[in-house]
This record gives C-alpha cells, structure tokens and sequence, in this order.
C-alpha cells in the first residue's frame, strides 16, 4: 500500500485521503469501489488510518505551530473571509487552506485545530446555496462568476473530513454541488485553473461515486477531463526546455507538474 502525499499552497505538506472507499475487515483492508471504474494497483488509506511518527511527526507538529495552524487567527483573507460571512477574500484561499489543515489537525489529533476547522465546514454547508453552489458566486477581485476552481480543492477538504469525522452532511453537500457544476460548465465550459486542474476535481467526484452510485458524476468526470488542458500533449511535445522569462502562465505553472503530468 502507498502514502500519497499532497502539497499545498500553505502547508508544508499533508497525507491525502483516497478517492475510493475501503473497510479494514482484521489486519486486511479491502476494497469497496463500485464496478464501473477501473481496478487500481494501489489505495490510498483513508484519512486517520495511518498516524505519523518520528520525523514525520515532528514536521506536522511544526506546521500546525507555525503559520499554517494560525493563518485564520490573524490574517483577515482567512479570518474575516466571505467564504464564512465575512467581506474578505472570497476565491481560492479558505478551500486551500481546509485542504491542508483538515489533514493535518486530524493526522495530529490536535482537538484544538479541529475545534477551529469546524466553524468553516459549518457555515460552508449551512449556507449552501438553493440551487447547491457552495460558497461565494464571485468576488470583487475580477473572477467570473460560478468560477468552479475553488471548489476542486474545496471538495478534497470535505471529503476528508468525512473521513476523519464521519460527518453525514458532506457526502449530500458536495453532490448537489457537483449537480450544479455539471449546469455551469455546460453553459461555459471550464477555464483558467478549473481547465488546468480537472485532476483535482475528478478525485472527488470517484469520491463521491463510491460513496452514492450516482451514474452521472462519471459523466462529468468524463465532460471535465474533455474540457481540460491536454496534459499529455504538453509533454509528447514539450517547448519549455530553457527559461521561461517574460511569460507566465498557467501551463508554466511548475505547480500543475508533480500532480498532472502523465506517468
């Protein structure tokens, strides 16, 4: 079995969830996916299964002491963001943040850093939108309305914290998410880091698939993957084998490479 590791913009680093359900039956774990996706090699451990020790501990303890286990107590974007009621940023920087430190707090058990998470998961699913938008529907910062790239590291935060919490509201909040993403990007189909990042959010959605039997989050798993950045043409021919100064963008981004790069 393998530990996937997953980096952040703001922890240093966390241990993700799988994206498919397992029980632990004795010392064996097998595995529940549904039949309609393929068979896998390898399963990521759910969230908790696995608890660090040694070094590994010791850099976890760090983060949560550090920036990462504070950032929502001083910095306003975090602490007085509009993704929980406040006039702050209201983009990508709350789901990014949960993404790392639901993990972490979890991994650690350090109830502190979980009593201070849940107010974010709380007043995210409480104020789901009627026609099942989470969050924000845009912002004063210039990005389009119904922007679904927030969401995609949203949705990994959720679902590991059913994992670590059992929480029964999470696997209905992100569905009827999922079911009005599917609505927008027919209307306009994905863009800037929603295109680049659909990896991101098909995790979730195999997530969710598992976890439900809903047919059609296979659909738009399959319209977010034909709507994305071609990844794997990117590489077959790649043109960025000097410097890139003077231009930046998306698929520059050395961010997007470790995660979505073909292997």
């Amino acid at each position: 079995m393998r530990l996937t590791i997953w980096l952040t913009v703001i922890p240093l680093i966390g241990l993700a969830s799988g994206a498919w359900p397992s029980q632990l039956k004795g010392n064996v774990q097998t595995d529940t996916r549904r039949s309609a996706l393929q068979p896998v090699s390898f399963r990521p451990l759910a969230l908790g299964q696995v608890k660090p020790s040694g070094w590994l501990r010791e850099q976890l303890e760090t983060q949560a002491a550090g920036l990462s286990g504070h950032l929502d107590e001083f910095w306003p974007d975090m602490k007085n963001s509009a993704w929980i009621g406040g006039n702050a940023e209201s983009w990508e920087r709350v789901p990014y943040w949960l993404d790392g430190i639901v993990p972490l707090a979890y991994l650690l058990d350090d109830q502190a850093l979980q009593a201070r998470i849940k107010p974010f998961i709380d007043s995210i699913i409480e104020h789901q939108h009627p026609g099942g938008w989470l969050g924000p529907v845009g912002d004063a910062a210039g990005h389009k309305p119904y922007d679904p790239w927030p969401l995609f590291p949203l949705f990994k935060a959720l679902t590991r914290y059913q994992e670590a919490t059992g929480d029964p509201r999470v696997v209905p909040a992100p569905l009827r998410c999922a079911r009005k993403i599917d609505q927008v990007v027919d209307q306009t189909p994905r863009f800037s880091w929603a295109k680049m990042r659909v990896a991101d959010f098909a995790v979730s959605l195999y997530w969710l698939y598992d976890r439900t039997g809903e047919a059609w989050l296979l659909d738009l798993a399959r319209k977010a993957f034909a709507q994305s950045h071609d990844w794997r043409a990117q590489f077959d021919d790649f043109k960025f084998t000097g410097k890139t100064q003077n231009r930046f963008d998306l698929d520059t981004h050395g961010a997007e490479f470790p995660t979505l790069a073909p292997r």
